[in-house]
């Protein structure tokens, strides 16, 4: 159950990454406006890493193998990588508009915590947080862009961006920056509640089904309530996903998503049809700094604001290389099995 269960986690993330390379090399390569239904396509990247973060967590945190000590040290370690991202690609002072690193770093002990929640507890937090963040949206306001301070001035050669309706660093934290702890900690939360509820010892030969059903029913009330409010959609320095603000109806058609790709490739995750996205998601946060890397150093700098059959062209060429060097690591990885601490959190188990 637990190999094939950590195949399963692996295809997935390696779809989100499969997903998120265009839709982070969109910003700078493709050349606005982009097309609906890929700004709808690249909006899943992202809940999908966030949720498989708190599944991950789960699965360590309930076998025994690892405590509250192992994912303060593993979220720290996160968010000193994300800072780093910010300071060393993006030239940004850290910790102000926070990028998907930064929730996953501070939800890894939250999400330990929530596993030791009853169940009631757990969904009762779990609405909470779900019907919180349009309020406080409403309340606080919801800013077009998060304010960026540059270390030492932008290629542009300023030294800030500057929102229409500029908002503070704790705002950005929890309620409009890249990726607040409203609703996106409910996100990593709601994978803690499907690995221990669905994926759980007592549900190992239903989880395929329950977790069928829990995507089609998250998606056709998450789609409806979508389209009833699909909300402003702001583009953000050309990202251009749909979920600056996220709605609620997003974010539970983003859940139905996450369910309906963990439970195709729940089928057979260890298919050789699956093995470049089990290499990829093996080594996903290596995957998410060297795309940014080359994002930025390598293919912005020569191919800026193309039409979309140079940037399909561009991001099927960059997926080649990833994909080559994720086999590469995967192969490394069979032969090298007692590696460091670190070269196994940043290039994976």
């Amino acid at each position: 159950m637990s190999v094939t269960r950590n195949l399963t986690i692996d295809v997935v993330r390696g779809l989100a990454i499969f997903i998120m390379l265009p839709a982070n090399m969109a910003a700078l390569i493709y050349a606005e406006p982009h097309a609906l239904w890929f700004r709808i396509f690249s909006s899943f990247a992202a809940p999908t890493f966030v949720f498989v973060s708190g599944m991950m967590v789960a699965f360590g945190g309930t076998s025994g193998k690892h405590g509250l000590k192992s994912y303060l040290l593993r979220g720290g370690l996160l968010l000193i990588v994300a800072a780093l991202v910010d300071v060393l690609i993006w030239k940004l002072i850290p910790f102000y508009s926070y990028d998907v690193l930064y929730l996953i770093g501070l939800s890894c002990p939250l999400a330990f915590l929530f596993t030791k929640l009853d169940r009631s507890w757990q969904l009762g937090l779990l609405g909470l947080i779900l019907l919180a963040t349009p309020l406080l949206q409403l309340f606080f306001g919801y800013t077009d862009y998060p304010s960026e301070i540059y270390l030492w001035g932008s290629d542009a050669g300023t030294w800030s961006v500057v929102a229409a309706k500029p908002t503070g660093v704790l705002q950005h934290l929890f309620i409009d920056g890249y990726f607040p702890i409203f609703p996106w900690l409910g996100i990593s939360f709601s994978g803690v509640f499907m690995a221990q509820h669905f994926y759980g010892a007592s549900q190992a030969g239903s989880s395929r089904v329950r977790v069928g059903v829990a995507a089609l029913v998250l998606l056709a009330v998450g789609i409806a309530a979508w389209v009833s409010y699909p909300g402003l959609h702001y583009v953000r320095a050309g990202y251009s996903e749909m979920f600056y603000p996220p709605t609620v109806g997003f974010i539970l058609t983003a859940l139905g998503f996450v369910l309906a790709a963990l439970w195709l490739a729940h089928w057979n995750p260890g298919a050789r049809i699956y093995a470049p996205l089990r290499w990829l998601g093996e080594a996903s946060l290596f995957m998410y700094v060297l795309h940014y890397s080359l994002i930025h150093f390598l293919l912005d700098p020569r191919f800026p604001g193309q039409p979309f059959p140079v940037f399909l062209l561009i991001n099927f060429t960059t997926l080649l290389l990833l994909l080559a060097l994720a086999g590469g690591l995967h192969r490394l990885k069979q032969v090298w099995s007692r590696r460091p601490f670190l070269v196994r959190f940043f290039f994976g188990g």
